[in-house]
């Protein structure tokens, strides 16, 4: 008996210990790709089967305790490279077959499916389980599967502003026509309660709703409100536990927070609710959230741009990575500062100018620091520290809301920034704000010429006449008649000993040539229109500012004549 005890005890800590403790991301992934799809099946124990879609193929893992993984196995090739135009939907029936449902990369939507009955160590070919009839190709139907106890498995989907759904009677391996379940409906999910089927789904508003059915789903009575109030509720997934109750994950948004997942139970079949908690803490964007409705170990997956970062001064695409947890288990940790609305003023600064940077930061727990970070002329400057006291340009104390002031510029200064913060775990954020070039006096990359009767416009690409200014085309003009449409120009050199020529009849029509020197980056501030006047005063502001037109090649010319 003692050593029976032992070993119970040691089983028991072994499972305790294999447990993730921690949301984590999916370690076979490859994290310079971008993720949206991904779902876990429970083979029973502490195994698993982790199925993705990445690089345009659907691929498989098995773990034997859910931290560690075997290689990657590729079950289907060729998808659709745009995620909007993937889908992926898996479920363990009740005779322990896989299914495992996806979006085939076709000219008109249809899902295939495929099975295994030895736990992923075997596969089926795939074959077609639904195809939209209406070729909707760009609509994203986010199916879901699901098994009632009279072991009919339900397919449920988004084809249209409607609720639609299949079933099969023979373990996925032939499929009901199409019928609509809720209309202005998404995200359902059919399960069994003690005594009806239950319908939980998103209306096409704000809400969480559920209906009722008595005679296995052939009527179902009307629409309850689960959740409504001012935030925006989606993508429920409904589970039935063994114990009996009910529990839902769905995601919440407002305007803070793009998305973050929460769950609530029920004891009664769905009569009342909990008061909502939280299963994933970060402030920025969780999506896609997959979960068995037979899960036993609440195993979820989802996609987060949580470790999407901008710290080279540039813009970057941003990218969603692949997470993973247990549902009342797993502390939601790794969870970076938020950076969003970052913004300059004046938008058009001059070398006098006092800039403001401003930018609003948060996080699930308390900032640490937010900094400035930035080049000047291509330079990397000490960062400053931002604030959120009400005393730097940032509105109100502790609002969220960062910012800081720099002046001491000069004409034709070009800066380049970007906002760091870090949390009190250590744990931090890079976003890229832009580049800002401050103006020269006096100069501008078009001018209006008017000379006695004669009038026309010109720009910095080298464009005459047409041009417009303020809005409007000038062209070019005797008195009122226009005369000249658009001068256009021809160019030749040698370019590393090879000679060449280029004409252009009107160039404002044709972007063959950009703004400055050859090489030069085009959005240089002294790429512009400089113009000297005989009546210009001698040595102002003017003729200070052609100096960078000397530097651009342009002649030198005396202030004092």
């Amino acid at each position: 008996m003692t050593r029976l005890f032992l070993l119970v005890l040691l089983a028991l800590s072994i499972n305790l210990s294999a447990q993730i403790t921690e949301i984590s991301n999916f370690p076979l992934q490859d994290t310079s790709k971008t993720h949206l799809h991904s779902s876990i099946v429970e083979l029973g124990g502490s195994e698993l089967l982790f199925f993705w879609i990445e690089s345009a193929q659907l691929k498989v893992a098995k773990s034997s305790d859910g931290i560690n993984w075997n290689s990657t196995q590729v079950l289907v090739d060729s998808l659709s490279d745009d995620t909007q135009l993937q889908d992926l939907v898996t479920y363990k029936t009740n005779s322990g077959k896989i299914i495992v449902a996806y979006r085939a990369n076709k000219p008109v939507n249809e899902y295939y499916i495929m099975f295994s009955i030895d736990n992923g160590t075997n596969w089926s070919a795939s074959s077609l389980m639904i195809k939209d009839p209406i070729n909707i190709k760009q609509i994203k139907w986010d199916g879901k599967f699901s098994q009632t106890d009279d072991n009919m498995l339900w397919f449920t989907f988004n084809r249209t502003s409607n609720l639609e759904f299949i079933t099969s009677q023979n373990d996925g391996t032939t499929w009901s026509e199409k019928q609509t379940l809720v209309v202005n409906g998404k995200f359902g999910s059919v399960i069994s309660t003690s005594d009806s089927l239950l319908l939980i789904f998103s209306s096409r508003g704000t809400d969480l709703q559920y209906k009722r059915s008595n005679d296995n789903g052939t009527t179902w009575g009307t629409a309850e409100i689960i959740l409504d109030d001012s935030n925006i509720y989606g993508e429920p997934s409904v589970i039935s536990k063994t114990d009996g109750s009910l529990l839902i994950v769905y995601k919440l948004s407002n305007s803070r927070v793009p998305g973050t997942y929460y769950i609530i139970e029920s004891n009664d079949i769905g009569q009342t609710w909990s008061t909502p908690t939280q299963f994933t803490k970060y402030t920025g964007l969780d999506l896609n959230l997959r979960i068995n409705s037979n899960s036993e170990n609440l195993y979820a997956s989802f996609a987060s741009n949580r470790l999407y970062n901008e710290p080279n001064y540039q813009v970057e695409n941003e990218s969603n990575s692949l997470w993973y947890g247990i549902i009342g288990t797993s502390d939601d940790i790794f969870t970076p500062p938020t950076i969003k609305d970052i913004s300059y003023s004046p938008i058009e600064p001059i070398s006098s100018d006092t800039v403001i940077f401003n930018s609003k930061v948060f996080d699930d727990v308390s900032i640490s620091s937010v900094l400035l970070n930035y080049k000047l002329n291509d330079v990397e400057q000490t960062p400053i520290e931002m604030f959120d006291d009400g005393l730097h340009n940032d509105g109100e104390p502790n609002d969220s809301i960062y910012g800081i002031s720099i002046s001491g510029f000069s004409a034709a200064d070009i800066l380049n920034y970007s906002i760091f913060a870090a949390d009190n775990l250590g744990i931090i954020s890079k976003r890229f704000g832009g580049n800002i070039l401050f103006s020269i006096s006096s100069v501008n990359n078009h001018y209006f010429i008017d000379v006695n009767r004669f009038k026309f416009g010109v720009d910095n690409k080298g464009v005459l006449a047409d041009v417009e200014i303020n809005g409007e085309p000038v062209f070019g003009k005797f008195d009122e008649a226009v005369v000249l449409f658009s001068g256009g120009f021809g160019l030749s050199g040698y370019s590393n000993g090879e000679l060449w020529a280029n004409g252009v009849m009107t160039a404002s029509r044709i972007d063959d040539y950009q703004p400055g020197i050859v090489g030069s980056d085009i959005d240089d501030p002294l790429n512009m229109v400089y113009v000297l006047k005989s009546s210009d005063e001698p040595f102002g502001l003017s003729w200070e500012t052609w100096k960078h037109a000397v530097s651009q090649g342009a002649k030198f010319y005396d202030g004092n004549g």
